[in-house]
C-alpha cells in the first residue's frame, strides 16, 4: 500500500499544485468566492467516480459527499474534512507566474493550499482508495476570514444533514499551515484549545462640538476616548483568571476631524478582544461594555457599540487530538507541542461547538514568510504532508469503533 501510495503521489502532485496555483491566481474575498467554488466543483465533477455535490450553502459553500455505503454493507461512520474558500485583502508583492490577478486581494493565509489538500483527498477517494462502507464529506466553507462562514453553513444545512453532522459517529477535521515551524511537522496543543476566540469592537462616542476657543460650551469625547483606551488595555490583567489568556488590541482611534477651529463632538475606538476560551472572551466583552458606558456617562456622552468578525475559540475534542497524534507518529511526522493556543482565531471553532473533531497545524518551514505577509505563498511541498495526515485519519476514523 505504501509503495502504491507513493506512486499515486508521484503521478498526481503536479496536478494538485497546478490547481492550487490556479486558485491562487484568482483570489476572492469572503462571501464572494463563486469562481473559486466553481473551479473546485468542476474538479470534482470530472473525477473518475465523482461525489455528490451540495452547493449554495451559506453563500458559496458546498459539500462533496462520497458515500461508500451499500444495502449489503452499511456503516454509521462519517468523517468530514473542512477547507476554506476565501482570500484576504492584501496586495501581493510576489512576481511569480501564478501571482494574484485581483489587485488588493491575495491568498495570504494559505487557503489555496488547504483547498488543494482537501480536493486531493477527493481525487484519492475517486481513483485510489476502495472503501467498503461509511461516508467521507469534504466541506468547503466561505468567509473564514470574517468569522461568519461556518455559522452561515450550519444555518443552511437541512435537518437530515445536521443530524448526520452532529451524530456521535461523525468526526470533523481541519488543518492550518503554520509558518515558523519545521516543514512537515504536525503542530498540536497540549490542551484542548487550538486557536483563540475573538471579536472586533467598534465604539462610537457622541457628545457636542463647539468652537475650539470655547470648549466648555461643548461635550468633547477626547478625554473619554483616552480613558477608554487605557481601561480596555487593563481588562485582561484585572478580570481574567491566571489559567486563561486574554488580550485587548487597540486597532484605531479618532476624535473629531482635522478642523482646528472646532472642538470634537464625536469619537470612535476600534479594538479586538481576544481570549483562549469562549468564557474568557465573554468576560472581556462584558467588562469592556461596562467600562465604556461608565466613562461615557461620566463625561455626558452617548456610547454605542458595533461588533464585527466574531470567532468562537477552536476547542478540540481530546480523543480526536489523540487520533491525530497517533497518525503523525505512525507517519513519522515530528510533533511540535504548543503549551498555549494560537493567539489568532479560526472559524473552524463554530463546527466544533456541536461536532467532535480537531484542528492541527502543518509546518511550512521555520523561515517561511508569515501568514498574511505580502510575500507569503503556500509551500506546495506540504500538499503531500497534509493529504497523508488526512487520508490516514480518514481510514482510522471510518474503521475503528472509537478514536482511542
Amino acid at each position: 500500500m505504501e509503495t502504491d501510495l507513493a506512486s499515486w503521489f508521484a503521478a498526481n502532485l503536479k496536478t494538485l499544485a497546478a490547481l492550487r496555483q490556479q486558485i491562487h491566481s484568482h483570489p476572492e474575498l469572503s462571501f464572494h468566492e463563486s469562481n473559486t467554488a466553481d473551479v473546485l466543483i468542476n474538479f470534482f465533477k470530472n473525477l473518475q467516480n465523482p461525489p455528490k455535490i451540495v452547493s449554495g450553502l451559506g453563500g458559496t459553500g458546498f459539500l462533496a459527499i462520497f458515500d461508500f455505503n451499500t444495502p449489503e454493507n452499511r456503516s454509521p461512520k462519517t468523517v468530514v474534512f473542512r477547507s476554506e474558500l476565501d482570500a484576504v485583502a492584501v496586495t501581493e508583492k510576489n512576481e511569480f507566474e501564478h501571482k494574484s490577478q485581483n489587485h488588493g486581494v491575495a491568498h495570504k493565509c494559505g487557503h489555496d493550499g488547504h483547498m488543494a489538500m482537501v480536493a486531493g483527498l477527493g481525487l484519492m477517494l475517486s481513483d485510489f482508495y476502495k472503501l467498503s462502507s461509511g461516508k467521507v464529506i469534504l466541506l468547503f466553507q466561505p468567509a473564514e476570514e470574517t468569522g461568519e462562514g461556518a455559522q452561515k453553513m450550519m444555518d443552511s444545512f437541512d435537518e437530515d444533514t445536521l443530524k448526520l453532522l452532529k451524530s456521535p459517529d461523525t468526526s470533523i477535521f481541519a488543518l492550518h499551515n503554520v509558518p515558523g515551524f519545521p516543514e512537515g511537522s504536525v503542530v498540536l496543543p497540549r490542551g484542548a484549545s487550538f486557536a483563540s476566540a475573538s471579536k472586533g469592537m467598534h465604539i462610537k462616542l457622541k457628545g457636542a462640538c463647539c468652537h475650539a476657543s470655547q470648549p466648555h460650551l461643548g461635550r468633547s469625547p477626547a478625554l473619554a476616548m483616552c480613558n477608554i483606551i487605557q481601561g480596555l488595555l487593563a481588562i485582561p490583567s484585572l478580570h481574567i483568571p491566571y489559567d486563561q489568556k486574554a488580550i485587548v488590541t487597540i486597532c484605531g482611534a479618532r476624535a473629531g476631524e482635522k478642523a482646528f477651529g472646532v472642538s470634537a463632538g464625536d469619537a470612535e475606538v476600534m479594538a479586538t478582544l481576544r481570549s483562549t476560551t469562549n468564557v474568557g472572551l465573554d468576560i472581556v466583552q462584558r467588562q469592556a461594555v461596562s467600562l465604556v458606558n461608565g466613562i461615557a456617562s461620566t463625561y455626558g456622552l452617548h456610547a454605542s457599540f458595533g461588533w464585527e468578525d466574531p470567532f468562537a475559540a477552536t476547542i478540540n475534542d481530546m480523543e480526536s487530538v489523540q487520533l491525530v497524534q497517533r497518525i503523525a507518529s505512525e507517519c513519522e511526522f515530528p510533533i511540535h507541542w504548543m503549551d498555549e493556543a494560537f493567539p489568532w482565531s479560526e472559524d473552524f471553532g463554530v463546527f466544533l461547538l456541536s461536532m467532535k473533531g480537531a484542528m492541527f497545524g502543518i509546518g511550512m518551514g521555520e523561515a517561511h514568510e508569515p501568514l498574511h505577509g505580502e510575500s507569503y505563498d503556500f509551500n506546495d511541498d506540504m500538499i503531500q504532508s497534509g493529504m497523508t495526515m488526512f487520508s490516514n485519519i480518514m481510514l482510522q476514523a471510518l474503521t475503528t469503533t472509537g478514536h482511542a
